[in-house]
């Protein structure tokens, strides 16, 4: 998919120069990168900043554009070990630019400190569109540039072979208002159900309905069952949407590399896997769907590590 390419070489390219923050020298406080001020990694990261300072850890929680960005810069700067970011990241950069030596490295060092929690894919598409397939040729809003939903949006597409004229990096509510002026055929959205935004901007007169999402089983490919996991929209989730729909979840996870100082990465792994409660008591309403088992923890494919020491020390 030539402009799927094209997309994320630019992308890439876009934060080749390091942040103000990430500066040079020994690492003196842990930094978290997230994703927008108004998301929920950036939310996830506050609440860590606060169970870790219990546990005397100094956390900066740094804003960010989104997963993309956050595996990158984990890779690239060693004042930043720790990113959240959805799961398909790795299909996406072997997807992207399986060619590409940055992006293979990125993907080849990406470690998971501690899985976290799943969320749906909603692609909601003007009247007239019926299947993924049908995208073929139309212009799309994948999300903002460098987030959660654009890795997702561009690997499912590439997944289901769609080829589009273009695609659209745009916010929800951006995508919403080109959705009803018909500038677009569709717009992705990753994001828990059921969504408040979808809830409460989407109107029945609008026209606008939710296309199913599935994944083609590949025979042996454990990878791919992994990163998604069928699901279903009931029927009036969202006002709207008068029938159940299929479509699949994403997971995310707390990243690093495989070359992090252990160091770092294990007293932040302890304290998550300790205080898991405090977190669902305390903080934001997705860490009720999180759970962590130790036994399956260990056989998780892409294991930091520092992590798998910690579990058998237990």
């Amino acid at each position: 998919m030539r402009i799927f390419k094209f997309w994320l070489a630019a992308l890439l390219l876009t934060w080749a120069l390091p942040p103000s923050w990430a500066a040079e020298g020994p690492l003196l406080k842990l930094n978290l990168i997230t994703g927008a001020e108004n998301g929920t990694y950036f939310a996830v990261g506050r609440d860590l900043e606060k169970l870790l300072a219990q546990n005397g850890i100094d956390l900066a929680v740094i804003p960010s554009a989104g997963t993309l960005q956050n595996v990158s810069d984990v890779q690239r700067y060693r004042s930043l070990p720790l990113g959240l970011a959805q799961l398909d990241v790795l299909a996406y950069l072997n997807l992207a630019l399986n060619d590409d030596s940055s992006a293979r490295h990125i993907a080849e060092e990406l470690r998971i400190v501690l899985p976290l929690y799943r969320e749906e894919v909603h692609l909601l598409a003007r009247a007239g569109i019926k299947q993924i397939s049908d995208l073929n040729g139309e212009k799309i809003a994948i999300g903002e540039l460098g987030s959660g939903t654009s890795v997702t949006a561009l690997t499912l597409l590439e997944l289901a072979h769609v080829e589009p004229a273009e695609l659209l990096n745009a916010d929800f509510p951006e995508a919403l208002a080109a959705l009803r002026r018909g500038e677009i055929a569709a717009a992705f959205y990753v994001v828990g159900a059921p969504a408040e935004a979808l809830t409460q901007q989407v109107r029945a007169e609008d026209r606008l309905h939710l296309l199913p999402v599935l994944i083609k089983e590949v025979p042996d490919d454990e990878f791919l069952t992994q990163l998604y996991q069928p699901a279903s929209l009931a029927a009036e989730v969202y006002p709207w949407q008068k029938e159940a729909v299929a479509t699949v979840t994403v997971g995310s996870a707390l990243v690093t590399t495989i070359k992090a100082d252990c160091a770092a990465i294990s007293p932040v792994a302890k304290a998550m896997l300790g205080n898991l409660a405090w977190l669902q008591q305390n903080g934001h309403a997705k860490w009720k769907s999180v759970a962590f088992d130790p036994a399956t923890l260990a056989t998780l494919d892409r294991l930091s590590p520092c992590v798998a020491e910690l579990l058998k020390a237990k």
